[in-house]
């Protein structure tokens, strides 16, 4: 193996390591304060914006509360709770917005390649409270849109010098996973959540999304490139730019 390859893996590896051990500190003290039913009202109280937010295109068309929306009657692509930590993404209007299953995947690195230039995402930031580890949430380009725009709309001007909506013309985003599989996606593909496990799906949309099964996959199609599981949480990485 070529040195420089394998301090990069060796590298990787404890960086992965230690995350996982602060993301146990966080489960065993952090986690559970922010789900005190206290700390959700005086955040609620804080946070005057309605939490449910309609998307189209990747851009947020609509805002209202829980109870009023299924009064939305305009078209959209799917809606995204922000209520509390947890960020679940739904095609429709639920019937029940607590009903919902976390993911355990996270990812080492997120990056997205536009343009000649890198940012580094993520999709689940205990800094900043919140998750997009949701079983069945699906991430796409529009997604990847709405969630720059409320997530990393600064860092992505600064990047790019150009608004998110760009990314219709065309992106790379590579994720690494906490077994150091390297995965790369263009504006065409997807990335699925499962219980413990992801789906890379190849092709525009939702067309080939089905339901989980229970031994922790889907229903095979020949849209999906492959289930991949992961036995680890990681890590957090902290936002970058780079030229």
């Amino acid at each position: 193996m070529d040195i420089f390859a394998e301090i990069s893996y060796k590298l990787i590896w404890i960086y992965s390591y230690l995350e996982i051990i602060q993301t146990q500190l966080y489960n065993l003290f952090v986690k559970p304060i922010l789900a005190n039913e206290i700390v959700q009202t005086i955040k609620e109280t804080i946070d005057t914006r309605e939490p449910i937010c309609f998307v189209k295109n990747g851009e947020v068309i609509h805002r209202c509360s829980r109870a009023d929306a299924a009064d939305f009657d305009k078209e959209f692509d799917f809606l995204v709770d922000e209520t509390n930590y947890y960020r679940v993404i739904h095609p429709l209007v639920p019937d029940d917005f607590n009903e919902y299953v976390t993911s355990s995947v996270e990812f080492i690195l997120t990056e997205l390649q536009f343009n000649g230039d890198k940012l580094s995402l993520n999709f689940v930031n205990k800094h900043e409270l919140y998750t997009y580890a949701i079983v069945d949430n699906v991430i796409d380009k529009n997604f990847l849109i709405f969630f720059i725009n409320n997530h990393y709309q600064d860092e992505f001007t600064t990047c790019f010098g150009t608004p998110a909506t760009q990314l219709r013309d065309g992106y790379t985003l590579k994720i690494i996973d906490n077994d150091v599989n390297i995965i790369t996606l263009n504006e065409n593909d997807s990335i699925h959540y499962l219980k413990d496990a992801y789906v890379i799906a190849r092709g525009e949309g939702y067309e080939s999304y089905n339901e989980p099964t229970t031994d922790n996959s889907r229903a095979h199609s020949s849209s999906y490139e492959e289930v991949i599981t992961t036995d680890t949480e990681s890590c957090d990485p902290e936002v970058c730019c780079s030229r």
